[in-house]
């Protein structure tokens, strides 16, 4: 038998060479993976090289990369995949679909693009533990009316799943909501409380007691009047960093009083141009609501935040000054008047006066922090939501002027309205 042949240098070369031209095939990332990073990154180039590269259009991948489209506003991205056969409600790992993510931040743009390209907005879908998902949610969660309508307007339902988005805006005392639900046909829904064993017996029994004793079994809030315990010294007294934030009516009184609190020493106001940049990298707008504005303070690295917007109360449009701690999210302190302002001048003057001492109070370390949730009547109808509104306001108003009480943030509260 004759001994192998030893191979010759140009066979080794070729060798090598297929070897090196294998090598980026194997390390080549997955088509789905790219699909997803380049709507990661905006990157509608990127997105279309991992389409013709074979990228799937059904599925998690796709529906995913539409999520991330939905988040960040992107209707070029988005519009490129519907293109190549994404299907519009197409649902990610979590249930979640585009025109829940756009509704849930409040794009009324987009929401109304991905109708127009045929999203269902009464779709129902769930979650990984059968939660069930309505774009609606997200549309009351974002405080848009604007998309809260255009989803009804659609066909989303009022009364689905048992009236449960009736249901929501009706808990939370949302009176503009509740009877945008209301015109849409929503039915009132028995509140939860109701179906336990005994309950609507023990109301009945407790209609004769006093007004008090009544709400307090009618399950109200009952606030204690307890001593506080001494408090922790307070950390020295350091430049508070500020941020204020209007809505475009109020933007000029706000340039007005950001022009008179510049010169107080106490205070380190962040720059516009700090601000612009953050609203844009997170495409947010300054009409925020006091949980986004929040969060937004956050982002910024400020220990307090001013948000000037004009709100509906009963008693007709007004605007609110809302001076909020941003950690823990503490309301520091709410001031109205009449919209829109009649002399913004005077208006910043009464601001520069107050702000600074209510600002030191981010600092403070002593107190009682209060989670307020809404009184409740017992009528469910708008003009019973009008005045609950009021009330409402009216004793958050009084408890932030009581020295020591600090009015928590609902978020948390409106979580767990969230998931009944």
């Amino acid at each position: 038998m004759n001994p192998p042949a030893n191979p010759s240098p140009k066979s080794g070369l070729a060798l090598a060479l297929g070897l090196l031209l294998l090598v980026p095939a194997l390390l080549a990332a997955d088509p789905a993976e790219d699909l997803i990073a380049a709507a990661v990154h905006g990157d509608t180039t990127a997105a279309q090289t991992a389409l013709k590269a074979g990228a799937p259009t059904k599925g998690v991948p796709p529906a995913r990369a539409m999520n991330i489209a939905a988040e960040n506003g992107n209707f070029a991205m988005i519009d490129l995949l519907l293109a190549a056969g994404v299907p519009v409600d197409e649902a990610n790992s979590h249930g979640g679909n585009a025109i829940g993510m756009a509704s849930f931040k409040g794009n009324e743009k987009l929401v109304a693009h991905l109708l127009e390209r045929g999203a269902d907005a009464a779709r129902i879908g769930h979650d990984q533990d059968g939660t069930p998902l309505l774009a609606i949610y997200g549309a009351i969660r974002s405080g848009s009316l604007a998309v809260t309508k255009l989803l009804l307007d659609h066909g989303a339902d009022p009364n689905a799943l048992d009236s449960r988005p009736t249901q929501r805006v009706n808990f939370t005392g949302d009176v503009e909501f509740y009877r945008m639900m209301k015109a849409a046909g929503g039915r009132d829904r028995q509140h939860p409380v109701m179906d336990i064993p005994g309950a609507r017996e023990a109301l009945e029994k407790f209609k004769a007691q006093t007004a008090r004793d009544a709400a307090a079994n009618a399950g109200l809030i009952t606030l204690l009047s307890t001593k506080p315990e001494p408090g922790a010294p307070r950390a020295a007294a350091g430049k508070c960093r500020l941020a204020i934030i209007a809505d475009e009516a109020n933007a000029a009184a706000a340039d007005l009083l950001t022009a008179r609190l510049s010169t107080v020493p106490a205070l380190a106001l962040i720059e516009r141009t700090e601000l612009d940049r953050v609203l844009t990298e997170h495409k947010l707008t300054r009409d925020l609501g006091t949980e986004a504005g929040a969060h937004l303070g956050g982002l910024l690295g400020a220990d307090a935040l001013l948000l000037i917007r004009a709100r509906d109360a009963a008693a007709g449009r007004v605007v609110e000054t809302r001076l909020v701690n941003v950690h823990p999210g503490l309301i520091l302190a709410s001031f109205f008047q009449p919209a829109p302002m009649a002399d913004p001048k005077d208006w910043a003057e009464q601001m520069a006066e107050r702000v600074p001492a209510l600002a030191q109070r981010a600092s403070a370390r002593d107190g009682f922090a209060l989670s307020l949730l809404n009184v409740r009547a017992t009528v469910e109808t708008v003009s019973a939501r009008e005045m609950e509104k009021t009330a409402n306001l009216l004793l958050g108003q009084r408890l932030l002027r009581e020295p020591g009480f600090y009015v928590l943030e609902r978020s948390a509260f409106d979580q767990v309205a969230q998931e009944i």
